[in-house]
């Protein structure tokens, strides 16, 4: 999503390929991209993409000079940029530009581009982590795993960025270890257990990774649905969320029981720019937590959460399946309370006159 006031954009992104870009304050339909550039929706899926804020050289049209960019990753690792217009195609085909970033790995599970968007980040099986420049379109940093790994086979699930710059990254694996990378070298810097080293009889996957504004504390989820908090500086756990999981007040450990609660996983988890608060949830995706909650898997719930206080402040049940969320901070507290309240007395005008009418 884009902050730009005067014009702002959201895009929606399918398995099957195609985009819809809608203004989110109306939900009007500014484009409507069929299929996204080469890609074949057969053999391959759409896992993610990004609105760059600044505006690149539109070729279409002589009266529109800059025009709205989208870059776009699939599975298979294919990452395609091209400039957004208002043909039938919803996009230029003169500017459509493709490359693989993942052409050594299995499949490319996630991908995001930095602050200045100048880099992109992505990772997949079998313990792929890079950084691809996007200017001059090469790999410019490619990660290594931690040199003790364990016997089962292990890939990098969810990846972002520190701070502002590219340099400081943080990435959690299948096998509940969360690794923070300086990419002046390969190796990680610093690693982080989520779960107690005694207690290896269930691996319980990373699932998702935000970073706070101010780039000293990480929140984690797991396919368990549980969520902490991590100190960057010291990697140590700062405290779980309310109901969320079971450490120790004085040892940030496990419980004894060796096996996770089966909840819904925490996909995603999106900080807000301005206010202590993050949003989380998901929906089942793992073979064996579908095998146990397959009549949970529409109970996807999005949880909101104080971060200070690490409790749960609301709880939305949408009935249907989550895979993301985002905070729009354009708006001033001061200009939600005018729209409410307009909203208020819009509802309030309607039954009126339809009690009038009776």
């Amino acid at each position: 999503m884009t902050k730009n006031l005067s014009d702002p954009l959201l895009a929606v992104g399918r398995e099957d390929g195609t985009v819809d870009v809608i203004n989110p304050i109306n939900g009007a339909p500014r484009y409507h991209i069929p299929i996204v550039p080469h890609m074949a929706p057969k053999d391959d899926a759409l896992i993610d993409l990004h609105l760059f804020a600044q505006k690149s050289f539109s070729y279409s049209s002589p009266y529109v000079l800059w025009a709205n960019k989208m870059l776009t990753c699939t599975r298979n690792g294919f990452v395609s940029t091209f400039v957004l217009d208002e043909s039938s195609q919803g996009y230029n085909h003169m500017s459509a530009n493709r490359w693989r970033v993942n052409s050594k790995g299995d499949a490319t599970l996630f991908c995001k581009v930095d602050e200045r968007e100048d880099y992109l980040l992505f990772g997949g099986k079998p313990d792929v982590l890079g950084l691809w420049d996007l200017d001059r379109e090469y790999w410019c940093w490619g990660g290594l795993p931690p040199t003790d790994k364990c016997d089962t086979d292990t890939w990098f699930t969810c990846a972002t960025f520190l701070k502002d710059n590219h340099q400081s990254l943080v990435a959690g694996n299948n096998v509940h270890e969360v690794h923070f990378y300086d990419i002046r070298q390969k190796e990680p810097t610093m690693s982080v257990s989520f779960w107690a080293n005694h207690n290896l009889d269930c691996w319980v996957p990373i699932t998702s990774v935000a970073k706070d504004p101010d780039g000293k504390i990480i929140y984690i989820g797991n396919e368990s649905g549980e969520i902490a908090s991590v100190d960057v500086g010291t990697g140590k756990v700062i405290g779980c969320f309310e109901h969320m999981g079971r450490w120790d007040d004085n040892r940030f450990l496990r419980a004894t029981n060796s096996k996770p609660m089966l909840r819904n996983p925490s996909k995603f988890i999106a900080r807000h720019p301005v206010h202590p608060v993050i949003a989380s949830g998901g929906e089942c995706s793992s073979s064996y937590m579908a095998y146990y909650l397959h009549y949970l898997c529409l109970n996807s719930y999005l949880y909101i959460w104080n971060v200070n206080t690490r409790k749960i402040l609301s709880t939305v049940y949408p009935m249907q399946h989550l895979t993301n969320v985002i905070f729009d901070s354009n708006f001033s507290g001061a200009q939600v309370s005018r729209k409410f309240s307009r909203h208020v007395r819009r509802r309030q005008l309607r039954r009126n006159s339809h009690g009038s009418r009776i």
